[in-house]
């Protein structure tokens, strides 16, 4: 269902369209969850973004350019601007989001938790789909306990030339598209995750934690979000049901986003007589994906 309109969307929009990107707004939209979209050109990243979700699903969302010099006001005034319908708007973009201090990452981190905001003394409750999109080139550098409030990391490698600051807008907003994500939020809640998949989930969690690169193991918390993904992933590939297929590309998508690396000196096996120098070259080269795929080598699915 979700991958014809992948298809759909791209032979009618072209080469403007990042299918991942597409998906991974899709998954956040429907599971009232905030994203953070990487890139090593954020102005495409911002447009990508901003043209799926005005100009294709038509859901007015408004987009901040970070930058050093934005205040508080500056930041509420973003979100009261949004305002549909007495509410705040369905999706807000911030543009360069690792950028702003992080006093005002964490107002932004204070907005996501309590789904609401005071400007002016005048309080605005989020909506049903209220959904935060953090475009950044560099998503290890947000403040610590924001980045562990996005959902995931998703990548946009399109390559196109922006320059000007555009960002697609909507006049109007599509209530039609905004009835659909309700609509497939409802069908995620019914898609089943057996004993034997939670067990499964629960092992690689746990060879996460374990593993000899990783620093502070895994948040508790990112389990139940490891969860969600796996059912909304079976909403894209149209299964009732959750595989071990479905676990690792959750895995993929999920984990190495969560995750910090040790440092080379606070290596574990340093303690057993491991050499420092060698123990530093091998974290140069270790990344959080590549942590991923070790666990998913040595933990198998259940048979």
């Amino acid at each position: 269902m979700i991958t014809k309109e992948v298809e759909d969307v791209r032979i009618k929009h072209g080469d403007v369209i990042d299918e991942n990107v597409f998906i991974g707004l899709t998954l956040a939209i429907l599971a009232h969850k905030n994203v953070v979209i990487s890139s090593e050109d954020i102005h495409t990243a911002t447009y990508v973004t901003g043209y799926i979700l005005n100009t294709v699903w038509g859901l007015q969302a408004t987009v901040l350019k970070a930058h050093a010099g934005i205040t508080r006001d500056d930041l509420l005034k973003f979100f009261f601007d949004g305002t549909i319908g007495g509410h705040m708007g369905f999706v807000y973009v911030i543009e360069g989001i690792d950028k702003l201090s992080n006093q005002l990452q964490r107002l932004i981190l204070e907005t996501m938790k309590s789904r609401k905001i005071v400007y002016n003394n005048t309080p605005l409750l989020a909506n049903e789909l209220r959904t935060i999109v953090g475009i950044t080139g560099e998503p290890h550098a947000l403040y610590p306990l924001l980045s562990q409030e996005f959902w995931f990391q998703q990548r946009c490698d399109l390559k196109m030339d922006i320059n000007d600051g555009r960002f697609p807008t909507s006049a109007t907003l599509n209530r039609s598209k905004v009835t659909h994500f309700i609509t497939l939020r409802n069908k995620y809640l019914n898609v089943t995750i057996s004993p034997e998949m939670k067990r499964y989930i629960y092992d690689i969690v746990i060879h996460v934690r374990c593993h000899r690169c990783v620093k502070n193991g895994f948040p508790t918390r990112a389990i139940k979000d490891l969860e969600l993904l796996c059912q909304c992933l079976c909403l894209i590939f149209d299964r009732n049901y959750v595989i071990p297929t479905i676990v690792k590309l959750a895995c993929r998508k999920l984990i190495p986003f969560k995750i910090q690396m040790v440092d080379p000196s606070l290596e574990p096996t340093l303690q057993y007589g491991s050499d420092i120098d060698l123990v530093a070259e091998m974290m140069k080269r270790m990344t959080p994906k590549m942590v991923v795929e070790d666990v998913l080598r040595k933990v198998g699915p259940p048979l």
